[in-house]
């Protein structure tokens, strides 16, 4: 298993591209933006190496009987699943952040189930590579980024009806060593402190982006391109509405209340229901492009 220090020089060695800001940064472990999460992860390197922690941290792996990072692990039992629990409480305490290993943790065993049934109905052999591939994450006690949201586009729309295909990430070619994939993920910050990416398909959230990034010569257009919504309406558009909630509900503007107390108890639900009868929502949104500095 890595320790903390192998873990942060193993990411000096990976090739990120990384643009904040509209600018490209050039160390990535040392930037003071991106440092504090990548110590979250240093964390829960650190503490797999502290025999205090070893039964909540580690596991021993029901691939190679070798002992493994927990957050490498395919549960086997009901107790690997309350020591994941104990594990993630542990590193909350430890870090008072997000430590950024839990949705790989939950793909590879989601995948891992998925491709098995799969190959069981189809035929095919996902599985077992797939499995070689895990031999290989859990020897080389990698971070794993979870990759689920895509950009979406025109939420109304299926992914075969979007005017742009790459809003959704797809296969458009098959070859004997592999597969070529064309599109993007979104919501990824923890890819900055993965080793591997774990593609899988997804649903529907939400997403903002920074002005300077829009401008930017080098990828304001595939800001432009990869987080537009609605085929005709412009991306900048979309941005501004977003920021201006952002900003309305925990940004400078925001009430000095906690996220949660936005809402308190009840369904959802049954909240969109009444705001949308008695809201006047036309209105509201031609106020909020105004605010947003959005044109007629």
């Amino acid at each position: 298993m890595k320790t903390k220090e192998q873990y942060i020089e193993s990411l000096r060695k990976m090739n990120f591209k990384l643009y904040m800001f509209g600018e490209r940064v050039e160390n990535i472990v040392d930037n003071p933006i991106v440092r504090p999460s990548m110590n979250s992860v240093a964390m829960t390197y650190e503490l797999a190496q502290d025999p205090q922690y070893e039964d909540t941290m580690t596991a021993v792996s029901g691939l190679t009987g070798k002992k493994v990072n927990r957050f490498c692990h395919l549960h086997q039992n009901t107790d690997d699943l309350i020591k994941k629990v104990k594990m993630q409480r542990l590193l909350g305490q430890k870090t008072a952040a997000c430590f950024q290993r839990c949705v790989g943790m939950d793909a590879v065993n989601a995948v891992d189930s998925v491709t098995y049934e799969i190959d069981q109905q189809k035929g095919k052999d996902y599985h077992k590579r797939f499995r070689k591939w895990l031999e290989y994450m859990q020897d080389n006690d990698l971070t794993v980024d979870g990759a689920m949201t895509d950009p979406k586009g025109d939420r109304s729309l299926s992914p075969s009806q979007q005017k742009d295909p790459d809003l959704f990430l797809r296969i458009v070619e098959e070859r004997p060593d592999g597969i070529v994939v064309r599109g993007a993920k979104v919501h990824q910050t923890g890819a900055l402190n993965s080793h591997e990416i774990l593609i899988m398909p997804t649903i529907a959230m939400g997403e903002a982006d920074s002005e300077k990034d829009l401008r930017s010569p080098e990828i304001g257009h595939y800001v432009g391109k990869y987080l537009q919504g609605v085929s005709g309406i412009p991306t900048e558009h979309r941005l501004r509405i977003l920021r201006l909630i952002e900003n309305i509900t925990l940004g400078t503007a925001a009430v000095g209340y906690r996220t949660e107390s936005m809402h308190g108890a009840g369904s959802p639900q049954a909240q969109r229901i009444v705001i949308s009868r008695q809201a006047n929502l036309g209105t509201k949104k031609e106020l909020a492009k105004k605010i947003a500095g959005i044109p007629e």
